[in-house]
């Protein structure tokens, strides 16, 4: 007769285990988050960067097409009331409607409530409302030095030597900016401009580089105030598209040495520094 053997009895994890494996699993998704992070930051960028490039092109199409500069103030429509330059380029190029935003700063959430017009932030599109009830938004700055001569501030006789009227008006297209990040509908930079004081929010657009003083890219951590020391060096970049096409990532602090307009002379130092 067979030997009766004693019942097999489950051995569970013990609580030593359990925090072991835990242990280890936070390790290794704080070893993976960072990387995920990273990697979500640069898609990010490179899709920003292919917006930038996007729009530039829509700016030169429009040159071409209709033989004069992007308008300050788009023609009123049953639809459309002034118009600005992202309006006026998406309804005349369609295809250039999704470029308008960059996913690093997207369109607040419909619970959020913002101010009509509303500037932007390094996070978030600026937002403007027409007459007629229309919202138009971007994450994104016209270089104003562009815009025809029916823009109402800067076609006076001591400012229209600055502007840009065409692609072939730029002596030096490769550093001449056309569509930067920013926080604010559009820009007329000169080379005295100080930066912006709070780099979350760009000063509230109150300015004219403060509005592309953001580091929207380069693997800065955000935060609502981010004050600075403006002696020291600027931190993070943006996205840029250029009168020659291409389309780059360039430091905050070397904004100062591009040519926003035709007049333009480096400051030796940037501004506050």
């Amino acid at each position: 007769m067979k030997a009766l053997l004693p019942p097999r009895v489950r051995r569970g994890f013990t609580l030593i285990e359990l925090l072991v494996v835990i242990a280890i699993i936070a390790i290794l998704a704080g070893m993976l988050l960072p990387a995920l992070a990273k990697a979500k930051s640069k898609a990010h960028q490179i899709k920003c960067l292919v917006n930038t490039k996007t729009l530039t092109l829509a700016t030169f199409m429009y040159l071409s097409d209709y033989n004069k500069p992007v308008p300050y103030n788009g023609q009123a429509t049953a639809t459309m009331d002034n118009a600005l330059w992202v309006t006026v380029l998406a309804t005349n190029y369609a295809a250039i409607n999704e470029s308008r935003v960059c996913p690093a700063a997207p369109s607040a959430s419909k619970k959020a409530k913002r101010r009509h017009p509303s500037s932007g932030s390094v996070n978030q599109t600026w937002l403007w409302t027409g007459s007629k009830g229309i919202d138009y938004e971007g994450s994104y700055v016209f270089n104003g030095w562009f815009y025809g001569d029916d823009d109402p501030y800067f076609s006076t006789p001591d400012q229209k030597p600055k502007k840009y009227r065409n692609d072939t008006d730029c002596p030096k297209p490769s550093s001449t900016p056309v569509i930067p990040d920013g926080n604010w509908i559009d820009t007329w930079p000169q080379p005295n401009d100080l930066p912006a004081k709070n780099l979350f929010t760009g000063d509230d657009f109150a300015g004219a580089m403060v509005r592309v003083t953001l580091p929207r890219h380069g693997g800065v951590s955000w935060t609502k105030t981010m004050q600075y020391n403006p002696k020291n060096d600027l931190p993070g970049s943006i996205n840029i598209g250029f009168v020659d096409g291409h389309s780059e990532t360039v430091k905050l602090e070397k904004l100062w040495n591009l040519d926003w307009h035709k007049n333009w002379v480096p400051p030796a130092k940037r501004p506050g520094k």
